[in-house]
């Protein structure tokens, strides 16, 4: 097991890669990210404030339609299993939830889907529920939207969010 400053010298150049490339080397140093989220023991330091790496994140699903949104959105997926990465990853500082509103009112298929997922595991949170249901962020209508239109996994996913959401009182008020 690798230590976190053992970790941090490995991913720091790639985040270096995913903040300043736009081609083939910033896919592959975000498909290297998302594989390295998915050994438990880097889920909390790399979700970390201090590293730096969510913002990245952020930015690449907020700007790229193409496979590097798609690994960003991967290695989001990833992080937010960790209880520990919830509460920042659903914060308004770091601004992840617009960036999966524009998502799932934009985007079908495999990064609709990781999208969807990725709210799931963050509405879990109780922290983050007020926010994710508030009328500013526009997250329940978006997630009516994919229910209405999507029959399949897409709309279960869509409503597991919204179920989550209905449990804080104040979202209950808006959404009824």
């Amino acid at each position: 097991m690798a230590s976190n400053e053992e970790l941090k010298s490995f991913i720091l150049p790639l985040i270096d890669t995913i903040q300043s490339d736009r081609g083939d080397a910033r896919v592959n140093a975000l498909g290297t990210v998302w594989n390295l989220s998915a050994v438990d023991e880097n889920g909390v330091y790399m979700g970390s404030k201090d590293l730096g790496l969510l913002p990245a994140l952020v930015a690449v699903i907020s700007s790229d339609r193409g496979g590097a949104r798609v690994n960003a959105l991967g290695t989001l997926m990833n992080l937010s299993v960790t209880e520990e990465n919830r509460a920042y990853m659903g914060s308004k500082d770091l601004g992840l939830l617009p960036a999966l509103v524009a998502v799932i009112s934009s985007d079908r298929g495999h990064a609709l889907l990781t999208a969807l997922g990725l709210l799931i595991n963050l509405s879990v949170t109780e922290d983050n529920r007020a926010y994710m249901g508030s009328k500013d962020l526009g997250l329940v209508f978006a997630l009516v939207e994919v229910v209405l239109s999507n029959r399949g996994e897409a709309g279960v996913s869509a409503l597991g969010t919204l179920w989550n959401l209905s449990a804080v009182s104040e979202n209950g008020v808006y959404m009824g």
